[in-house]
């Protein structure tokens, strides 16, 4: 089967070319700054993450250390090395 389409003006095609164009900048203009936007946000929420797992991981590092001094003083008086 053969269909005869009739192509559409040329000053038709340059319009809507042009509006085409201007809509698919418009678009990707749109999609970088919404991307920016969620990016950023992900980015902020991910650091917020890591200070808190920091400062939990220095607490913890804190709290065995001070536990270990402890349980060793113990250890040597009941010795009877200190």
């Amino acid at each position: 089967m053969f269909f005869s389409i009739n192509p559409p003006s040329p000053s038709l095609l340059l319009g809507t070319c042009g509006t085409l164009d201007w809509t698919i900048v418009d678009r990707l203009l749109y999609n970088n700054v919404c991307r920016e936007a969620e990016m950023r946000e992900v980015s902020e929420k991910t650091n917020a993450r890591v200070a808190w797992f920091s400062i939990m991981s220095l607490g913890i590092c804190v709290f065995v250390s001070a536990t270990q001094l402890w349980y060793l003083r113990h250890y040597f008086q009941k010795k009877k090395l200190i």
